[in-house]
């Protein structure tokens, strides 16, 4: 077995332990560490991260207007940054 294997072996152990309410609040902890990190790395306010990583989670999927106008919005503060 390959030491990946055994990790996420443990993490699902981990994880069957913790009740439901524990597990959300473990993964909207990381989120918004993802975004404060990602922010940080790309100077960027929390908002803007935020909707710049939805905008590249979005990227391939079939478009929307509500995406869209994220996109452009994006776009928009991206150029104005320069």
């Amino acid at each position: 077995m390959r030491v990946i294997d055994d990790i996420a072996d443990q993490e699902r152990r981990k994880a069957l332990l913790r009740s439901p309410e524990e597990n959300i609040a473990l993964c909207l902890r990381l989120g918004r560490r993802a975004v404060e990190v990602y922010a940080s790395a790309n100077q960027l306010d929390i908002a803007t991260a935020r909707r710049e990583m939805r905008a590249k989670a979005q990227a391939g999927r079939t478009p929307c207007s509500f995406l869209d106008q994220e996109l452009a919005w994006v776009a928009s503060r991206r150029a104005a940054r320069g």
